[in-house]
């Protein structure tokens, strides 16, 4: 069973957190940035952007258009 990233993810972090996104191999990851800041195109494709860095939530999320996954704390 996969999980659903959602607000709930947000529970119990630090306040400068401020999304949360879910990369191609379902691995889930909290950013200090906003989900517009996440991810960035390349030529070959998606990738967690490198200059917000990231703390892992967990794995085995559903990954279905992950590149669409990232969330804003509300």
């Amino acid at each position: 069973m996969t999980k659903t990233l959602t607000q709930d993810d947000f529970k119990g972090v630090h306040p400068s957190i401020k999304s949360a996104a879910i990369d191609k191999d379902g691995t889930a990851y909290l950013y200090p940035c906003k989900a517009s800041q996440v991810y960035e195109e390349t030529g070959i494709g998606y990738y967690g952007y490198i200059a917000c860095s990231r703390l892992i939530i967990g794995s085995g999320y559903d990954t279905t258009n992950w590149q669409q996954s990232a969330i804003d704390r509300e």
